[in-house]
Order: C-alpha cells, then structure tokens, then sequence
C-alpha cells in the first residue's frame, strides 16, 4: 500500500541499525541517521557491484495478421496456464519482533477458517529522503528470524506464501515520489536488497517474491531488468512487480517477470461519502478492467491484485489509499467494496486472485475502523468470496 497502516506514523525517531549478516558484506551501519516517524534456483554469484542499465525487451505487439489478412488482437493470458487462482491476505509487521508473536499463529488459523489461502509477508527498508541512494533496516524491520519464523508457520499451515519487501520514506510519504540522484548507486543498493531476500525467500520455500513495490518514480529504468535477473538467478519461484493502480502502464519490465501484480486501490466512488451499493462499485470496475484486460493481453500475463482494501471508515470506497480518514464508521461500505472485488473479478480467467491489505500486525496497536475485514461484516464478503474463487 502507497500509504501504510496508520501504526506507522507513530514510530518515532528510528534509527538505522546494524546487521552483521548482510549480502557481500555490506555493514548497514555505515551510516547512522535518525530515521523520523515511519510509515529452489541454485544460489549462483552475489550481485553485481553495477547494475548498468539496459535496453527494455521489444514490448510484444497488442496485434497480429493471421494469413487470411485479418487482425487478430491477443488474449489476456488465463490463470490457468501458469498456476492458480487465491484469496489471499497481507498479514504486515513494522516490528523487529512482530512476527515472533504468538498471534501469527492464530492469525493464519483465522484465515484458513474464512478461506484464504495466499498470506503476504511485508518487511520495509527505509532511505531518508526521495534523492537519497542509500537505504536501509531500522527497528520497524522485522528481523530475519521472526521473518524466517512467520514463512515456516504458514507453510506449515499449507498456505501460499508471498514475500513482498519494501522501500520507504519517512512522515509517511508515499514511496512511489522516490527518484535518486544517484541512480546507479541506488540500483547497486537495490540488488543487496533483493538479493537479501530472495535468498531468504528460495531457502524457505516462498512460491513468490515481489521485487518491487510502487516505485514509480525508477519504474521506467531499464535497470529494473537487471534486478529481475538478479532475483532469478537466486529464486526459484514465481516473481512479480507490485505496480500502484496508475503505474503499471509506464512499467516496461513485465516481459521478465511471472505475473502482473497491482496494487488496487482505485477510487469506485464520486462521492466523499463513498457507496455501500454493489451495484454501482461494479460499475466503476468496469474502466478499471477494460485497462487490464489490455495490459494482460498486450505482455500474455496474468493479473494479480498484490494489494487491494478499504478502511472501515466512510468513504473508503472513493480513497481507499487514506488510512489517516477519521471519518464516522461504514462497515457496510467495506463490506459492499469486498463483495464487489469478488462479484467483479471472479469472472475473469487472467485475474490471479486478491490479496486483501490487511490483517493487523501481530502484537501492535491499530485503528479499529482500519483495513482489516476480521470480526467485522467484510469477513463475510471475504468468506463469500474465497468460496467463489477455489
């Protein structure tokens, strides 16, 4: 999510801190900054020490002459060509111990009983401002035994196991606003960091890693084709780009990775107020897929939803990026928004599944009228709707 859960903008005063099992080496406490308020490949070589940029593949063509002279426009590609169709759950933590918590475990048990099936595990670099190059862990990074300890708990449980890290800005900035000055040392500290975690990822037995997050401000850079190379050479499983919902047009790398993935906020609603009517979010899915329908057909990839959810508050609906609204409850309206993604989406055969921002981080404090649908009529819709999709 470009805006993280509200828990996030009251840790304060972070600082960067040392971590002795770095790739190739590198100590992250190199430098030392305050850090405001929050918000099975075989292994083969470490990466890179440059990452040059490189010409993006020939995007493929959205037509074709079939012999008889006709134009033949290509399909979206199904879902069922290259793997399965999930509900899935982001289960987040802005802790170093959060996913050590007992409450993981109960958690997952939690989302078995409505149906899921795919859990998300966020872990969140930070970098101090949108031109830096450097970035790095701070206390609100979940370590990489309680990450390590979260991925066996649910694959224990059987579930598909997605791990999603991210690159943040402090005061809750939305990360999409970086853009380095320094772009080639960005992208040689970018390949330290996947290279981190698809290792952790190709050793626990994730099934997909997702290499970046809304980074639209270094989504046009060839680079991004190197650091997809990167990941592969060290992980096995599928790998994705997690493009924000007004992103994924500009991104000109989705010929090296596995799926589609888009973060799904898009407003559904001309009202401040929002809609709890099923029948007018339908509508307003409607522009939103035309332009998928498109993205798939034109890379022959499948779709999936890497983050999509709404707030209990009024109005989630028309935003559902602001998590700081403190406007009067609506749980119908977050309850209407989750059937509709089902009612919506199910139909379409290139459409992966959703996987619902989010479930509250174990062991922290959290807006009760936030994203998450437990013990409130959206677990319902979600209920309903993971039954429709298996």
């Amino acid at each position: 999510m470009w805006r993280r859960a509200s828990l996030c903008a009251v840790v304060a005063s972070l600082l960067f801190v040392a971590c002795s099992d770095t790739p190739d080496g590198v100590a992250l406490s190199k430098r030392v900054t305050t850090q405001p308020k929050a918000q099975t490949k075989k292994r083969t070589t470490t990466a890179p020490r440059t990452l040059k940029a490189v010409s993006p593949a020939t995007v493929p063509k959205a037509a074709s002459t079939s012999k008889s002279g006709t134009t033949v426009k290509p399909k979206p590609m199904p879902v069922s060509a290259t793997g399965a169709r999930l509900t899935g759950v982001v289960l987040p933590s802005w802790t170093e111990s959060g996913y050590l918590s007992p409450e993981v475990a109960s958690q997952l048990d939690q989302f078995t009983a409505v149906g899921v099936a795919r859990v998300t595990f966020i872990v969140s670099w930070f970098q101090t401002g949108p031109n830096d190059f450097w970035f790095g862990p701070t206390t609100a990074t979940p370590s990489d035994d309680s990450l390590r300890t979260a991925i066996r708990q649910a694959r224990s449980r059987n579930f598909e196991v997605v791990l999603k890290p991210h690159v943040d800005l402090p005061n809750d900035q939305w990360r999409g606003d970086i853009r380095p000055q320094d772009p080639i040392r960005w992208f040689e500290r970018y390949g330290e960091f996947i290279t981190r975690y698809a290792d952790i990822a190709g050793a626990e037995g994730v099934h997909s890693l997702v290499i970046g997050t809304e980074l639209a401000g270094t989504s046009t850079d060839g680079r991004w084709v190197n650091i997809a190379q990167l990941a592969r050479s060290r992980f096995g499983g599928r790998l994705v780009y997690a493009a924000n919902w007004d992103e994924a047009e500009q991104v000109n790398f989705w010929h090296v990775l596995d799926e589609i993935g888009i973060d799904a906020y898009y407003p559904l609603s001309n009202s401040k107020r929002g809609t709890t009517s099923v029948e007018e979010l339908l509508a307003a899915w409607e522009k939103p897929k035309a332009g998928l329908r498109a993205l798939s057909a034109k890379w022959q990839k499948p779709i999936r939803f890497t983050e999509v959810g709404y707030t209990q508050h009024q109005g989630s609906t028309a935003a559902p990026w602001d998590f700081l609204s403190r406007t009067a409850a609506a749980p119908e309206e977050q309850a209407a928004a989750y059937a509709a993604v089902f009612a919506a989406w199910t139909v379409e055969p290139w459409w992966a599944g959703p996987d619902f921002w989010a479930a509250n981080p174990p062991a922290e404090t959290t807006d009760s009228l936030g994203y998450s649908p437990f013990g409130k009529p959206a677990e319902a819709s979600l209920k309903a709707g993971a039954a429709q999709l298996r």
